[in-house]
């Protein structure tokens, strides 16, 4: 293996070299994934300490790639609306002895009133019309069409309207996609900087990738696209600050065993309490 620009935890291995099936893999000392599906989380940053939200989260690469970099510090909710994939979410969670996670299975509507103005990192990694996947799954293809393309540009529109609620004054929210479309990124981008001024679009990195698209509010050279040739399936990746009011000016405080309760009451919720293994590893097979 080798390493990667991105991280001194992330290795690329050949595609022909299987570590699926290895007594390390299902011991969760570490998780494979496209190299450019993990860029989205060296991005987002977070640090031990952090509460934070991984919103659209099955299968679970990124919550073990958080949950590595929090250190067992601070709080990670990992959400999935899908209750079958959720299973699988949580099945990852567990390999991987992630101590600090609650595991919900809720639409982003639902959860996200809950934890309003509570989050220090948010990521949204929207689904999407998977055109990065099409060299991988024929049914990306079949599937593939404009009218799929709008209607995912919708609700992704829809999910951000509700993580922004969940951001801290001055929090981050990294947005990403895999696929093509300008409909599902950059204007999804403008479409957040018009509707929420408070947020402001920030550089995302020059360590991978290329600019995107300008388009409208967007700035394409604060954005980035990883295609096959950067190193791995396309993946268009940005990332947003909030400046909302500072909580305390208006006397918001947050209660966390009242949030808690309320997630309780109102969530399929999973408390996993595992050790994570110290210098866990995320390795990505080579593209072709």
């Amino acid at each position: 293996y080798k390493s990667t620009s991105m991280s001194d935890v992330i290795f690329e291995i050949p595609e022909d070299v299987k570590l699926g099936k290895t007594v390390q893999h299902h011991q969760g000392l570490f998780y494979l994934q496209e190299v450019s599906a993990c860029s989205a989380v060296e991005v987002l940053d977070p640090q031990p300490g952090d509460f934070v939200l991984d919103l659209c989260a099955a299968p679970g690469g990124k919550t073990t790639q958080i949950a590595m970099k929090l250190a067992n510090q601070g709080l990670l909710i990992t959400n999935e609306i899908d209750s079958q994939r959720a299973q699988i979410l949580l099945s990852n969670c567990e390999r991987c002895g992630v101590s600090n996670a609650i595991i919900t299975n809720a639409s982003p509507d639902v959860l996200c009133p809950v934890l309003e103005g509570t989050m220090d990192k948010v990521l949204v990694d929207a689904p999407c019309s998977g055109e990065g996947m099409i060299r991988k799954h024929s049914a990306a293809m079949e599937e593939w069409s404009v009218a799929n393309i709008k209607a995912c540009a919708a609700r992704q529109k829809r999910i951000v309207d509700q993580a922004v609620k969940v951001l801290k004054a001055g929090g981050i929210m990294v947005y990403s996609t895999c696929t093509y479309a300008m409909e599902e990124n950059e204007e999804v981008i403008d479409y957040i900087l018009a509707t929420y001024p408070e947020m402001e679009l920030l550089d995302t990195t020059d360590r991978f990738g290329r600019p995107g698209f300008d388009f409208g509010l967007c700035e394409g050279t604060k954005v980035r696209r990883i295609f096959l040739m950067d190193g791995g399936e396309i993946r268009p990746l940005y990332q947003l600050s909030a400046f909302r009011l500072d909580l305390e000016d208006v006397g918001y405080v947050v209660n966390v065993s009242h949030v808690f309760n309320l997630l309780s009451c109102c969530l399929q919720v999973t408390l996993i309490s595992q050790y994570v293994p110290q210098g866990c590893r995320w390795f990505s097979s080579v593209p072709e």
